[in-house]
């Protein structure tokens, strides 16, 4: 939390950038045990993630992403409106400054392109006489695994609290039904021991249904087995390939990332007069961080020049523009005549 909280403040010393889109939003957390502090943060982090979620409702995108406080990289600047403490709870009304140009970019939009979802597992009677009836075993894998596959289950936790001991699957629907996940994923798991001169080999049978609000997927089944010390670290080995191969399948044909078909493209930059090397690569660094270009080669480095290559998905004319958009913070202007793409630095604006 004081990582966001020193991110949060650092946004509030940034500029306003011209290409930008103004959102007014709320945000609110409840005050538990008397953490004034930590409600505080919360409900400013809930309040600016809500305003990004917001512009993405608003646009003309057919799919929205998951919105982290990763994405706080795109607030260029924000001012509290409103900031009140009623029945227990901390309350923001704020209105943020978004980089439009940065936050459309469509590689990073793809790259960070995450549904959220939550699970719930049944182990079936063989399994639970072994002794793997415990899903926190499990807990640390799963959630490493579905962010592999571009999900989120920061929902998890809640949605978990929220579940009754020995529920009926009309309990787990319905807290499914309320909570802020978008699946839900319902695993059962069963498995088949046997026993290899002082090793263990696991056989595990995992069945996923998964859940929309709206709607269901037809039930998958992957079988996999794993040979360990011990039949702990068979049965959560088993899984891992099992879950993997699941989710794996999952994106494949059931539920889609975005996708583009814009090939990656090569251009040559050459860097003049550059005050320092610090400068150009915060200057790389930034465009990359942004989206704005995948990955950046130095060629040749000299004093007063500095040639490299660049690869973006976004074309010449994009890339130019884009450019441009930091010519005034790295001072810079842009010469394009020639077929390189020419940065000449500390010439007057």
């Amino acid at each position: 939390m004081k990582k966001i909280s020193i991110l949060i403040v650092f946004l509030t010393l940034i500029a306003f950038n011209a290409d930008a889109a103004l959102i007014k939003s709320k945000g609110r957390a409840v005050i538990e045990k008397g953490n004034v502090e930590e409600a505080n943060n919360q409900a400013l982090q809930n309040a600016l993630l809500n305003g990004i979620a917001q512009y993405y409702q608003q646009s003309d995108k057919t799919n929205i992403p998951e919105i982290t406080p990763e994405f706080f990289k795109f607030i260029s600047y924000y001012r509290i409106l409103d900031r009140r403490v009623e029945n227990f709870e901390v309350k923001y009304k704020v209105e943020l400054n978004l980089d439009e140009v940065a936050i459309s970019d469509l590689k990073y939009f793809l790259n960070n392109f995450l549904h959220s979802a939550v699970y719930n597992i049944n182990f079936q009677d063989n399994t639970t006489q072994s002794g793997f009836n415990n899903v926190s075993d499990l807990n640390d894998n799963i959630s490493g695994i579905f962010e592999k596959y571009n999900f989120t289950t920061k929902h998890q936790q809640e949605f978990s609290l929220q579940i009754p001991q020995n529920p009926s699957f009309k309990d787990i629907i319905t807290v499914f039904g309320s909570s802020r996940a978008k699946f839900l994923f319902s695993m059962n798991i069963s498995t088949e021991y046997n026993k290899l001169d002082e090793n263990y080999i696991c056989k595990l049978t995992l069945l996923t249904n998964i859940y929309k609000k709206d709607n269901s997927f037809p039930e998958i089944k992957s079988v996999a087995s794993s040979l360990k010390n011990t039949q702990k670290e068979a049965f959560i080995d088993a899984f891992k390939k099992s879950l993997n191969n699941t989710l794996k399948y999952v994106r494949k044909n059931l539920i889609k990332l975005p996708e583009t078909n814009l090939p990656t493209q090569e251009y040559q930059v050459v860097a003049k007069s550059f005050p320092s090397l610090g400068k150009i690569q915060k200057l790389m660094q930034n465009l990359k961080d942004k989206g704005i270009i995948i990955d950046f080669k130095v060629i040749s480095y000299s004093q007063s020049d500095m040639q490299m290559e660049i690869f973006s998905k976004f074309s010449r004319e994009d890339l130019i523009n884009k450019l441009n958009l930091y010519k005034d913070e790295y001072n810079f202007l842009t010469n394009t005549s020639v077929n390189n793409i020419v940065l000449n630095f500390g010439e007057k604006m």
